[in-house]
């Protein structure tokens, strides 16, 4: 259809400016993932679909730290499972060898909240807290807070199961 069209060649305008470097890679994934909810939104299979073709302009123009990114994204969309992990574990591979650290933390957190949505309580708190330890070695400022709240939540769910 049309649509589909129009968003192919908007997505192509968009890589073509992130190759010149007139685009920031927030603005090229075009999504504000800052206060959404994985676990419902209306906007995850649109940012889905966005994000999974914008991958293959990363892997195009060799950019390790924004393919990283997009795996992370794509495993925050789709949430649970074999698939959601596979993503967050190839996000953690390449923004490791990027050294994108604090982006690394972000999908350890990620991946975290995947096995808490999964069941695996275990996983889950160990990759919480390195998360949470990493962000705090970076000084980054606002993410501590955030893993905290997420390891008391899953304290609180492991305490009703």
């Amino acid at each position: 259809p049309l649509r589909e069209r129009k968003d192919d060649v908007a997505q192509l305008a968009m890589g073509t400016k992130l190759k010149q470097g007139k685009m920031r890679v927030e603005d090229f994934l075009q999504i504000d993932f800052g206060n959404w909810n994985p676990e419902y939104s209306p906007k995850r299979e649109r940012a889905r679909a966005l994000v999974d073709g914008s991958l293959a302009t990363c892997r195009e123009i060799g950019y390790r730290h924004l393919q990283g990114i997009a795996h992370r994204l794509l495993g925050e969309c789709i949430g649970t499972g074999t698939q959601a992990v596979g993503h967050l574990e190839t996000a953690r591979l390449l923004l490791g060898r990027a050294g994108a650290r604090n982006e690394l933390a972000k999908a350890m957190r990620a991946r975290a909240e995947v096995a808490r949505r999964d069941g695996e309580h275990g996983v889950a708190r160990e990759g919480f807290e390195q998360a949470r330890a990493l962000f705090e070695e970076l000084g980054t400022l606002d993410e501590p807070a955030r893993v905290r709240v997420a390891l008391a939540a899953l304290d609180g769910s492991m305490l009703s199961a």
